[in-house]
């Protein structure tokens, strides 16, 4: 077969039905969009490509300049992942994490720096033309993914979604030397509300996401002759004898 979105999808999901394997840099698709991801890769006009249902995590990043954030700011750069989790999070979790963080090193100057993140859900779908990608970003955008948009891809006739949800996404710099104050506690536990209850509503939008989705690309039933000829459209139960 000469059609090149059918042989782009086949080599994607080879491993993607057998080991439930994706583009993101896990290499696994996370359990809560696995029905999700499923539903959309079913269909002849998608694929998915690099996935990620929404976490959150601390991350910690070394600097030699106590007032430099910007390691710790965008999640990159030297360091390492102290947490990471698709759950909402409990103090007990976030205070042990913290503990593991590496302390400031007075003869050299580095400091770490955490970073606490929510990021919500993001998907990138390959679709078979500009027409297909736009009823799923209609979806997207019905089920609360308000960032979400469209790319061509170097196949003119085919675009690439993205499906985001950015409005939901948070970011903190902790300075894990300044936590041992006793209003620490009550400090982390309203911002782990806040986090928690971003994640949650994260939840409900993805709930919102796969039942739009199911929706938009479950085949559609057949109405009988009958039906139309009466002013009512009613699925005929046995086409046949339409």
């Amino acid at each position: 077969m000469d059609d090149p979105f059918y042989l782009s999808k086949h080599s994607s999901l080879q491993a993607f039905f057998s080991a439930s394997n994706d583009h993101s840099p896990k290499g696994t698709i996370d359990f809560p969009i696995r029905e999700l991801c499923r539903t959309v890769n079913l269909h002849p006009d998608y694929y998915t490509l690099s996935t990620c249902s929404g976490r959150i995590s601390l991350f910690e990043s070394e600097s030699t300049n106590a007032d430099s954030t910007t390691d710790a700011t965008n999640g990159k750069g030297s360091g390492r992942w102290l947490l990471s989790t698709h759950s909402t999070v409990t103090l007990p979790n976030l205070k042990a994490a913290i503990k593991t963080s590496s302390p400031t090193n007075t003869a050299t100057g580095r400091t770490s720096t955490l970073l606490f993140k929510h990021e919500p859900a993001l998907l990138h779908i390959s679709c078979r033309t500009p027409i297909a990608a736009e009823h799923l970003l209609k979806a997207a955008l019905g089920s609360g993914f308000r960032e979400s948009g469209l790319t061509t891809s170097s196949h003119k006739s085919q675009s690439m979604l993205a499906i985001r949800g950015m409005g939901l996404s948070l970011a903190t710099p902790i300075y894990a030397d300044l936590l041992s104050t006793p209003e620490t506690d009550t400090w982390l536990e309203r911002l782990l509300s806040l986090y928690n209850d971003k994640f949650r509503a994260n939840e409900q939008r993805l709930i919102r996401l796969q039942r739009n989705i199911e929706l938009l690309l479950q085949p559609k039933a057949p109405v009988s002759k009958r039906a139309k000829r009466g002013g009512k459209w009613r699925a005929s139960s046995n086409p046949t004898r339409a």
